[in-house]
């Protein structure tokens, strides 16, 4: 699997905790300190779009899962 498929599932993994708690993009983006476009860009499997290491860290504290599920298996 190389990176930009590692990309695309983590972005979508990040899609499915935040659609499970309810949350907005817009929500979310301001709760990691974000644009929502970002997010947004982050979740799309049409965009590959990184994000770094301390967002991550906000949004799985943000989403209350740990970083393993979205990384699980990567």
């Amino acid at each position: 699997m190389d990176e930009r498929e590692r990309l695309k599932i983590l972005g979508k993994r990040v899609q499915h905790y935040r659609q499970l708690k309810n949350i907005s993009v817009e929500t979310l983006a301001e709760q990691v300190n974000c644009s929502a476009s970002h997010l947004q860009k982050f979740e799309s499997v049409s965009t590959i779009s990184s994000i770094s290491l301390s967002k991550l860290f906000r949004i799985c504290d943000a989403l209350d899962i740990p970083l393993s599920k979205l990384t699980e298996d990567l």
